[in-house]
């Protein structure tokens, strides 16, 4: 049986972070998130942050950042 060339589930590792991938304007991207996921509006918690990284690096680069940012 040929590996699904558009399943890379396991390149994403479990960790403290969740990951989910979000469409938009017909490309899918993979979002790394880590933190509350109940964030209301009238109590947001703690700051937004966004870790963006270029190419040719991707989200693991950032990987020993996600956890205390997030705490």
């Amino acid at each position: 049986m040929t590996p699904d060339p558009s399943d890379f589930t396991s390149a994403l590792p479990d960790g403290p972070w969740r990951h989910e991938l979000v469409p938009a304007n017909g490309a899918r991207f993979h979002v790394a998130l880590a933190g509350p996921e109940d964030r209301g509006v009238r109590d947001p918690g703690p700051p937004l942050v966004v870790l963006l990284h270029s190419f040719p690096q991707f989200w693991w680069a950032w990987r020993h950042q996600i956890e205390p940012l997030a705490a």
